[in-house]
């Protein structure tokens, strides 16, 4: 696990397939630069990042240089996910309020991850 105390240079590796981060207004800075870059050096294969203020959601993973670009949202809107097999994210999803059923959630995590 990492530990986000430890300074990022004394990161060697990472057991995190996925780091998904939810970024606030007084955490932007650092959640956008210094917590990606310190996962990175971790080796973290995929950053995910969320701001619910501006409604926007940004996928990246390690290429094979050992740095982040962005995973594409394919045109019809779906993420898939590199470094979980199977597990695929619908953009509008993320952002929908709708307050779903138990049969609806167990649906959409069945679908979420390929079953």
């Amino acid at each position: 696990m990492v530990d986000m105390l430890t300074p990022a240079i004394d990161i060697i590796e990472a057991d995190e397939n996925v780091v998904l981060e939810v970024i606030s207004r007084s955490s932007r800075r650092i959640d956008m630069v210094d917590k990606r870059r310190e996962y990175e050096l971790g080796g973290v294969p995929e950053y995910w990042m969320f701001n619910g203020l501006r409604h926007s959601a940004t996928f990246l993973h390690l290429n094979a240089a050992g740095v982040y670009e962005d995973i594409a949202i394919g045109d019809d809107g779906i993420f898939v996910s590199e470094a979980l097999p199977g597990f695929c994210l619908k953009n509008a999803q993320i952002w929908d309020t709708t307050l779903l059923g138990s049969g609806e959630i167990a649906d959409m995590v069945k679908e979420m991850s390929g079953a």
